[in-house]
């Protein structure tokens, strides 16, 4: 956080990160993947008009979304991240790197 408590604009794009690393692995239904990529979608647009807020809100949908792997009742209907989707996560993961100015080489993985 700078001296005003707002998150740093770093802090901000590194928790999205996280975010999409700590998901990479995890088994979910269906419709949240949808969710999910829903999630990518807008905080690929939010990070288009330079919003941080918006894509700090991304970020909560999706750590809610990886919250619900221990309150699950049907764990047979849960599956993998697509091959698809997780090629969008790792792009968006890149271009987070990018904007965060991190000068790691961009590796496709989440972390």
């Amino acid at each position: 956080m700078n001296e005003t408590g707002a998150p740093d604009p770093d802090d901000i794009l590194q928790y999205a990160i996280d975010a999409l690393a700590d998901i990479r692995e995890a088994t979910l239904p269906p419709e949240k993947w949808e969710q999910f990529r829903s999630c990518l979608v807008l905080m690929n647009e939010a990070l288009d008009r330079r919003d941080l807020v918006a894509v700090n809100r991304c970020r909560q949908r999706i750590e809610a979304l990886e919250n619900l792997l221990g309150a699950k009742a049907d764990l047979a209907k849960d599956v993998r991240q697509s091959v698809p989707l997780r090629g969008q996560a790792d792009r968006l993961t890149d271009r987070l790197r990018r904007e965060k100015g991190d000068g790691s080489e961009p590796d496709g993985r989440g972390r």
